[in-house]
């Protein structure tokens, strides 16, 4: 009887111990990078995720997922497509628990990474430089497409900024190039919208066209300027300037809604000055057109009736060089 009860607490134990160990070879826990370096171009598991215990470590991490396409592109695998994966590869038999980031970045050992946020940097530092004023109070930058991250080999690299407009805050599209000591190593556009908030220049009434701004017809708002092509933030640069397009009150003044002010009118008056050398000779003239300041506008001399061509230099003054 003693020999059977020894023989069966035997066979438990070593059942026992040959049943933990293989549940033990059956679980594996992959806790995934965000971002990770690879020699060569075979991406294999060990290289996107920690594994764990040590033994699945061992007999995993060698495990082959995919292949890089060269070495100057960055490619983003989401984990929840390698979870599948991976899980096909390992079989059934193994318990996978799964943790870390849900997206890997990868990319060959050597260059120097542009992602995302490099990029939307240099977006910003350029807005900043931009609207770089007293007036303005915030600047944000909301991307809406962003390209791939990539890899630049070269010691130093500028990124030059470049609008798809030239008035910034209409502008949806930026081109950022980024050149070595002799050539463009790449170049990509990241898209989005500009938000910029600031006190700029308001309509303190309804002005009509042709009237002229006075002091008391512009005031300083703070507004928010999304998408706005031109704002004014000095009140100096509206007050004395000509309405192009009716204002109602409390609308925002842009650049293309004021003009300078006209100093000669059509059909009026003026004075023509010759000018040749060191002589200056002057005559009588009706304006055939409104005219700024250095506009070139077409006047009849009063005494001949012939018509001449010349700049506006002061209010009722016109300048004809022969």
């Amino acid at each position: 009887f003693s020999m059977g009860v020894r023989f069966v607490v035997l066979f438990l134990a070593a059942a026992t111990f040959l049943g933990g160990a293989s549940a033990a070879a059956g679980q594996l826990h992959v806790e995934f990078k965000s971002n990770t370096r690879i020699e060569g171009s075979a991406i294999r598991l060990g290289d996107v995720a920690e594994l764990s215990p040590a033994p699945a470590q061992r007999r995993y991490a060698d495990l082959r997922l995919f292949s890089m396409r060269d070495n100057q592109s960055v490619q983003e695998y989401r984990t929840s497509t390698l979870r599948a994966y991976i899980q096909q590869k390992v079989g059934d038999g193994v318990d996978i628990s799964w943790g870390g980031e849900d997206t890997v970045l990868v990319r060959r050992a050597g260059g120097e990474l542009i992602d995302r946020q490099i990029m939307l940097d240099h977006v910003r530092q350029y807005l900043e430089k931009q609207f770089d004023h007293p007036a303005v109070s915030s600047i944000k930058f909301v991307p809406n497409k962003l390209p791939e991250p990539f890899v630049l080999h070269a010691p130093d690299w500028k990124c030059t900024v470049r609008p798809a407009r030239e008035l910034i805050l209409s502008s949806r599209r930026f081109s950022l190039v980024f050149q070595g000591e002799h050539r463009v190593l790449r170049t990509v556009r990241v898209r989005g919208e500009v938000r910029v908030s600031a006190r700029v220049a308001v309509a303190g009434r309804n002005v009509h066209r042709g009237q002229t701004l006075g002091r008391s017809d512009v005031e300083l708002q703070e507004r928010e300027l999304s998408g706005r092509a031109d704002p004014i933030f000095e009140l100096q640069e509206a007050v004395g300037k000509r309405v192009e397009n009716s204002l109602r009150a409390g609308s925002m003044i842009e650049g293309g809604d004021i003009a300078r002010p006209y100093l000669v009118r059509r059909r009026e008056p003026v004075t023509l000055v010759v000018r040749k050398g060191r002589m200056r000779i002057s005559a009588a003239g009706i304006a055939r057109e409104d005219g700024a300041k250095m506009d070139r506008i077409c006047v009849e001399n009063a005494q001949s009736g012939q018509e001449v061509y010349g700049h506006v230099v002061a209010e009722d003054t016109v300048e004809v060089s022969f």
